[in-house]
Parts: C-alpha cells; sequence; structure tokens
C-alpha cells in the first residue's frame, strides 16, 4: 500500500462577499481620498507639462492609485471565500505497527464475520441486507436530533438564569423538541419478521414512538433508554440475518472465512487501501492527508512492511497509543488538523504512564475517531509474561527459576508449564488460579559453562487467541571460573566455622581454602590477590602481617574482591585497636559494637532485612532468631545495613564500599542456628557468598576472559563490554587498551575498543568499554590473545555469542483489545469510537465534522502584502518615470 501525502487545489472559486471591517470610518476615508486627490491634480499638471502627451497623465494616475489603496485601507476591506478541501485542515492517519497487531483474532461469530467481511467490501455487491432497511438511519438521526434536544434545554436553562435571549432560546427548544417528536414519529414501517431475535425491534420501536407529554429531564432520560434499547434490539436483529447468510450462502461464507484469517495489520491495511471502499479512496479529492505507521517510534506511511508470504509484518516491541496522536500532530505543525484517525487494537505499551492511564486529548486541538482493530472484550490466552533467574552462575551451581503466566478465559483450568535448559528439561502442572495468573518455579543446575538459554513454555490450550505468546526466553551466563574463597579461621570459630565449612564443601561452584590462624602466615601476598572472597572467621588481627594487611586492600580496592568479617571473640573487639585492622569496621573509632546476649541463652534476636535492601529481603525474609548479635549503632558514611535486629533497629550484617570491592560484616556467631530452617539455613552461606563475590566473566579462554552485561540486548541499545587479559606467564597485560571484534556471519562488522580500567599493575589486566547498539541479528564478540613469539601455536582468541533481538514479551503479555482507552482517547478529543465494520461510516463523519467548521475563509486586504506591494509597485513606477523624463 504505498501512500504519499498530497494537495490538489480546485479551480479559483468566485468571491463570496466584501467585508468592510470598520464601516464607521467610511466618511473619513472618502474625505481623505478627495484631500489627496484633489492635491494630486493640483500640483501635478504643472510638473507634467513637459513630458509627452502620451505619458503627461501617468504619474498623476499612478500616484492617485496608490493614495486610493492606502484611503480604502482605512475602513479595513476583508474578502470571504468558501473553503477549499486544502484548507478545510489535513486528515492525519496513524496505523498501529506493534506485534500485537500482528495476531489473527480467532473464535469471532458468524455474525460478526459477516458484518466485518461487509464493512471492509469483501462480500458480493448486494450479498447482505439490512434487517430492518433504514431504521439504522433513522436511530443514528434521532440520536443526533435528541443530542441536540438536550443542549437546547441546557442553553434555554441558562438563559433564564442569567436573563439574557430568554425568548430566543425557547424559541430554539421549541423546534428542537417538534423536530424530535417528527423524527419519532417518521420510524418505520418496518418488515415482517420471521427470526425470533427480529421480533422485538418493532416492540422496542413503538415503545419508542409513545411522545412524553412534557419533556423534561426524566423524559430524556426515558427516550435516550428507549432508544438503546431499540438500538440493540436492532443490532440483534441483524446479527440473526447475518447468521442465516453465513449459513445459507457458500461465497458469503468462504469470504467470512478469509477475512477472519486476516491479520490486525492486515485488517487495518485493508480499511485504510482497499479500492473504492477504503478510506484514503473515500476522502475528497484534494483533501490533504498526511499518514504513519507507529510502534517504538513514528514514521511516515510510505509503505507497509510486507513478508515473504506476503502478509503485512507488524513487529514493533511498543506502542505509545496515547502519546502517538499528539507527536503526529506535532510533526505536522505550521498546518490545519482536520482530524486524527486512529487504527490499533488500543494494546498500550510503553510510553508515559499517567498519560496513558488519563488518555486525555482534550487539548489535541483536533477530534480524534478510533477504529479497534481488536474484537472487544478479554480473549481467551495463554501467556508466559516474565521468566526470572540470576543474570549469571557458576558452572554446577543450582539455582531458581521463576515462570510467570496469564492464562485468561482458562480459570479453573490444568496447565503444563516447561522450562528448557539445554538437555534439562522440567515440567510442572499447575491450575490457575481466580486472578487467571500464576507461577512456577524450578531449580536448575548449570551442566556447562556458556550462555545457557532458558525457555519456558506453556502448553497451548484449544481455543486460545495465539500460541505465539505461549514461549519466553532468557539468557543466562554460565561462567566456567569458580569462586575462589579462602577462609582464615580463629582459634574461638566453633560452630560458625562449622557451618561455614559445611555448606562451602558442598558447593561444587566454590573453589575453597581453609587455614587456621596458626597458618595464615603461609598465605603469600600475591595468593591473596588472587582470590575472589577471603573470609576472616573470628581471626585475631595479629595472625596477618602488614604484607598480608596490605594485599587484603589490594584485592578489594583495585581487584573488587570481597572480605567478609565474621564476628566472635577477636571480631570486632580487637580490631579496634590494631593499626591495620580497625580500617575494616563498618563504624568510626570511637564507636563500639558491645555484645548482646538474650538472657538463659534463648534465641530471641530476630534479624530482618533493611527496607532499602530488596536483594537481602528476597534471600533472607524470615532468619530464625539468635540469642548473640553485635550490632553497630552509628555506620560509617560508606556502610550500609543489610540485616538489622528488629526492636532496636541497629545494624548486625553490614556491607562497606571499598574502592572496587566491598566489605561485609556479620554481626553475629550464631548462623550454624539458620542450617536446616527451609528458606533460611542451608541456602545462607551460599546466598552469600554469591552477593559477596564478583561477577564471573560470561567465556573464558586459558588468559582471556570476556564478558557482556547482556547477553540478548534490544536492537540499538549499547552494551556494556569487560575483559580481562593475562600474558602467557600469567602476568597482567601491559596494554593500554583490548579490541574486540564483532563477527556476523564470520565477517568482522564492528569493533569495540576496551581501555585498561585503573592504570599500572594495579588493575591486573581488567578492560572496560561499551559496543554500540547493533540492529537484530546474531553476532559473535571475540577477543585475541596477546602476540606471544615464544609460542609455535597462536592461543586461541575468546569469543561470546551476542543475540540482538527487539523484547516482545509486554507486547504479547494480553493480545485483548482495549476498546474501553480508544474510547475515552477519542470522546475527550470530540471524536467517537468507530467499530472496524463500521469504518465506512468515518467519511461521512469526517464530511460532518468538516460542515461545523466555518464554510468561509476571510482574507484581510488591508495589511495584507499584495496592498503594500500595489502601492510600492506604484510609487516606484512613478519614480522611474521622473527619473526617466529629468523631473526627479
Amino acid at each position: 500500500m504505498g501512500i504519499s501525502p498530497s494537495l490538489l487545489l480546485p479551480p479559483p472559486r468566485p468571491l463570496a462577499q466584501v467585508l468592510w471591517q470598520s464601516p464607521g470610518l467610511l466618511p473619513a476615508a472618502i474625505a481623505l481620498l478627495a484631500v489627496l486627490v484633489a492635491a494630486v491634480l493640483w500640483l501635478y499638471p504643472p510638473q507634467t507639462r513637459r513630458l509627452p502627451r502620451t505619458w503627461r497623465w501617468a504619474p498623476a494616475a499612478l500616484r492617485v492609485m496608490s493614495v486610493a489603496a492606502l484611503a480604502v485601507s482605512v475602513v479595513r476591506p476583508a474578502v470571504l471565500r468558501p473553503r477549499t478541501p486544502a484548507q478545510q485542515g489535513t486528515v492525519v492517519v496513524l496505523v498501529d505497527q506493534s506485534h500485537s497487531m500482528s495476531v489473527s483474532d480467532r473464535g469471532r461469530a458468524p455474525a460478526d464475520l459477516v458484518a466485518l467481511a461487509a464493512g471492509l467490501g469483501a462480500l458480493p455487491p448486494e450479498a447482505r441486507q439490512e434487517a430492518a432497511p433504514g431504521v439504522a438511519r433513522q436511530l443514528d438521526a434521532l440520536r443526533a436530533r435528541l443530542d441536540r434536544v438536550s443542549r437546547a434545554r441546557g442553553e434555554a436553562d441558562y438563559a433564564r438564569l442569567s436573563g439574557r435571549g430568554v425568548a430566543a432560546a425557547q424559541a430554539r427548544l421549541r423546534d428542537a423538541v417538534t423536530t424530535l417528536q417528527e423524527s419519532l414519529e417518521a420510524i418505520g414501517p418496518l418488515p415482517p419478521a420471521p427470526a425470533a431475535a427480529a421480533r422485538e425491534l418493532p416492540q422496542r420501536l413503538a415503545e419508542l414512538k409513545q411522545f412524553p407529554p412534557a419533556f423534561d429531564d426524566a423524559a430524556v432520560r426515558s427516550v435516550r433508554a428507549k432508544l438503546a434499547a431499540a438500538t440493540a434490539a436492532l443490532a440483534s436483529a441483524q446479527a440473526a440475518a447475518d447468521a442465516r447468510l453465513f449459513d445459507t450462502d457458500p461465497q458469503v461464507r468462504a469470504a467470512c472465512i478469509g477475512v477472519g484469517r486476516l491479520t490486525r495489520a492486515a485488517l487495518a491495511e485493508r480499511a485504510l487501501a482497499q479500492p473504492g471502499t477504503g478510506l484514503l479512496a473515500s476522502l475528497p479529492a484534494g483533501a490533504p492527508v498526511s499518514a504513519f505507521t507507529f510502534d517504538d517510534d513514528l514514521r511516515p506511511l510510505g509503505a507497509l512492511r510486507v513478508g515473504d508470504d506476503g502478509a503485512v509484518v507488524a513487529s514493533g516491541a511498543r506502542s505509545d497509543i496515547t502519546g502517538m496522536p499528539r507527536e503526529a500532530v506535532r510533526r505536522i505543525r505550521g498546518r490545519a488538523v482536520q482530524a486524527v484517525v486512529l487504527l490499533s487494537d488500543g494494546r498500550q505499551v510503553g510510553g508515559d504512564d499517567q498519560a496513558a492511564a488519563a488518555a486525555d486529548l482534550s487539548a489535541l486541538g483536533a477530534p480524534l475517531y478510533a477504529v479497534p482493530i481488536a474484537p472487544p472484550g478479554p480473549r481467551r490466552d495463554v501467556s508466559v509474561t516474565a521468566v526470572s533467574s540470576p543474570d549469571v552462575v557458576r558452572a554446577g551451581e543450582t539455582f531458581a527459576v521463576r515462570v510467570d503466566f496469564r492464562a485468561a478465559g482458562f480459570v479453573g483450568q490444568s496447565l503444563e508449564v516447561r522450562l528448557d535448559a539445554g538437555d534439562d528439561r522440567q515440567a510442572r502442572a499447575v491450575t490457575v488460579g481466580e486472578e487467571a495468573q500464576g507461577s512456577v518455579e524450578f531449580e536448575m543446575t548449570a551442566r556447562r559453562a556458556g550462555p545457557a538459554r532458558l525457555a519456558a513454555t506453556v502448553l497451548p490450550v484449544p481455543g486460545e487467541i495465539s500460541d505465539e505468546n505461549n514461549r519466553a526466553e532468557r539468557w543466562l551466563k554460565v561462567s566456567a571460573d569458580p569462586l575462589r574463597v579462602t577462609v582464615l579461621v580463629g582459634a574461638d570459630a566453633g560452630r560458625q566455622h562449622a557451618s561455614l565449612h559445611d555448606a562451602l564443601s558442598r558447593a561444587p561452584w566454590v573453589a575453597v581454602r581453609e587455614l587456621d590462624e596458626q597458618e595464615a602466615y603461609r598465605l603469600t601476598p600475591a595468593a591473596i590477590r588472587a582470590q575472589d572472597v577471603v573470609v576472616l572467621c573470628d581471626l585475631p588481627p595479629g595472625a596477618l602481617s602488614e604484607p598480608q594487611w596490605d594485599a587484603l586492600d589490594r584485592l578489594v580496592r583495585q581487584r573488587g574482591g570481597t572480605v567478609l568479617l565474621l564476628a566472635g571473640a577477636q571480631v570486632p573487639a580487637e580490631y579496634v585497636s590494631h593499626a591495620s585492622a580497625w580500617d575494616w569496621l563498618p563504624f568510626d573509632i570511637g564507636d563500639d559494637a558491645p555484645w548482646r546476649t538474650w538472657p538463659g541463652g534463648e534465641p530471641h534476636f530476630r534479624l530482618v532485612p533493611d527496607r532499602a535492601d530488596a536483594q537481602a529481603a528476597a534471600q533472607w525474609p524470615r532468619l530464625p532468631p539468635v540469642s548473640r548479635v553485635a550490632p553497630v549503632a552509628r555506620l560509617r558514611q560508606e556502610a550500609r545495613a543489610v540485616l538489622a535486629e528488629r526492636e532496636s533497629g541497629e545494624a548486625v550484617m553490614t556491607e562497606s564500599a571499598r574502592g572496587a570491592g566491598r566489605v561485609i560484616y556479620l554481626g553475629t556467631d550464631e548462623a550454624w542456628r539458620w542450617r536446616g530452617h527451609p528458606g533460611a539455613g542451608d541456602a545462607f552461606w551460599p546466598q552469600l557468598f554469591r552477593r559477596a563475590g564478583a561477577q564471573p566473566y560470561a567465556a573464558s579462554e586459558q588468559n582471556l576472559w570476556l564478558d557482556a552485561a547482556e547477553l540478548s540486548p534490544e536492537p540499538g541499545r549499547p552494551v556494556k563490554l569487560r575483559a580481562r587479559v593475562l600474558a602467557s606467564d600469567g602476568a597482567p597485560a601491559d596494554a593500554e587498551s583490548q579490541l574486540v571484534h564483532v563477527l556476523h556471519r564470520d565477517e568482522t562488522i564492528a569493533t569495540a575498543t576496551l581501555t585498561a580500567a585503573g592504570g599500572g599493575d594495579g588493575n591486573d589486566g581488567r578492560y572496560e568499554g561499551e559496543l554500540p547498539g547493533l540492529p537484530a541479528g546474531d553476532y559473535v564478540l571475540r577477543l585475541d590473545a596477546p602476540p606471544d613469539p615464544s609460542a609455535e601455536i597462536p592461543p586461541d582468541p575468546v569469543t561470546l555469542p551476542l543475540r540482538v533481538a527487539p523484547n516482545l514479551a509486554p507486547e504479547l503479555a494480553d493480545l485483548s483489545g482495549d476498546e474501553r482507552l480508544l474510547r475515552r482517547m477519542a470522546e475527550s478529543s470530540g471524536g467517537q469510537l468507530v467499530p472496524l465494520e463500521q469504518v465506512a461510516l468515518l467519511p461521512r463523519l469526517l464530511a460532518e465534522g468538516r460542515e461545523r467548521q466555518a464554510q468561509l475563509v476571510e482574507y484581510p486586504l488591508w495589511d495584507s502584502p499584495w496592498l503594500f506591494g500595489f502601492v510600492l509597485a506604484c510609487l516606484s513606477t512613478e519614480w522611474a518615470l521622473r527619473k526617466k523624463f529629468g523631473l526627479a
């Protein structure tokens, strides 16, 4: 469908009327003209006697014409001419091309299919007959005249209160009531009604024709109710006739089935561009049209996108339905807008949430006619709305996956939900609750390193509108590198260390090394800097040397590692007085974190997540109570609470920023009480180490590591990249930057430069950068190893697949049309909702809107550039003649 805005101007029309906007100044204008003409006739003849006879009166005539024009402008003349189609304003057409418009709505009733096919011009001529010929037009006219009566009553009430124009207002009300009564009496007659559905119509029309004796507010409401009942009866009769036509006419049935298979986007195209019956073909010649499509943004409608099968493609990931009419009007700024026509299913995704909720287009400046493409009401449909999991895990780690789904129209039915992760498949049966939505949780184990695709599927259910949204995917990064943890244990750690050892020994994704305080000296600074997490489990501060404390500091500040301080006999009491250890505490010198023990040893201190820490709230919502805590009353500026004692609100577990890394303080030695408690004990230590560990790299190859913030970004969205590069001897690479190649079908199409993170040997070979947004497609990121002259075989590069695709989940979450939103938008702008099967009425509605406009355009002449140009031309010509004949 090709559409280009056009402006066809009809031949010039004759003047309709000349106006004098200041007729009171007419005597002054005549006097001024007389004086100026007399002055010209008195002064000019002596000056022009020497001119040739042919030119003698030319200067005087030019001066008289110029002063006459100026004198006439005093009364401010204007011309009224009929509006041309172009002057009546541009018709703005908006076509929704978001992905929800790609749906083909199943389940339309036969009568609905007949009405839709007839409205789109798909039925043979004269195939569909009106159940009651002419009655629909009579009811429409009656509705308009009833509205006129209501307006006239309001004007009469206002005139009576204000005391002005009472007689005229009463006369208009009488005329409106008389016209309404005549319309009521003119309804009918009706043909015989063999169908039971049509027998109600004569009764409703007969009730409608009973005119009330006094036409007050109660009478208006009564007539409106009877009109609504008659309209419903007419619709029922027409539906019965359409159903019979569908059953008895094979040609009609075939045409209806063909229309019913069209997608919403194809229906919109047909409503616009169908030869002879489409909206664009029905607009008056010369009427300017500005047509746009919209999804993520607004684009001129040159040609709708068509797929290989010839179907119209609608693939946008968002649809700002309430914002695009304003944007379209803004785009054609400087031109009058006659009306806006919006073809959409009404499913708002994205845009301003407040504007979408209000749906107020009263400031649009033009009426909006909304054509809902989707059938009204909720649709029976199942959709996967979200797949939630960690962004990154380590090989061998068990993690939770939550699948949220929506099942409109299937309350009480059983659904099968599947989760696929490579060769691992799990399935759950779930019954849809009253809310028509639910969730299923799975536990998956990362088997292999590398990007992993999690695919959640709800098996299709008979009767749903579409099964395209029964599946959703999420990409997960599985790192081959285990979490490197070193635990340094004090002599009095006791049960705290036992519970920690038990949890870490059963975590295959953790590479743990444990040393007691007598063996701490064996830990070299280089080994400390190579860790991800170092745990000081009630370790005396003197057990570490100054080089070891310095290595811990470099681990945290430069490499982004984490140190866990587990409280006990030594922590925090002995750390306060130690020169190297006190700075690791979450409170300042002079403050303290004294131990509190519940009398009798019973556990009564309850630790709850801090309100600002959503991660802690999800991980540890209900921890069992403990009997000993060492809370912190006043935190350092860089520290924040993670867990707090419920009664006092004082922090028991804190997290402090320290350079690129963190320090976590746990102020209780009774975490062993949480073992075996559902959702707390067995999960506490693993969850704490997941929180403490730096995010691993998604891909690794020997001495190369590469990671992307997202493995499946949306088209055009930049992606953060990071890498770590070591030389063949394990030393950090000394290059200032690294180049990442972007491959598409084995060809390099782009590169991204990563710069050193930090500088010097402190950056540990880490690099960071950003990859510019890419179009949709499958790509591979490749980072080459530094050249090694000593190697006979060049080391392999590290590669990371990247899939760029739009996120269509919000568009597919709910495929029901939102007719209420479209109706609110239309009515707030002064327009109305036009059902798709009645789209042929749009040209008439647009014509009625044009008739309500002022039909004449006023062209002021007294201040127009034409007047200025005429006077300037006369004076310039006179001056040229004077120069030519030597009079100047």
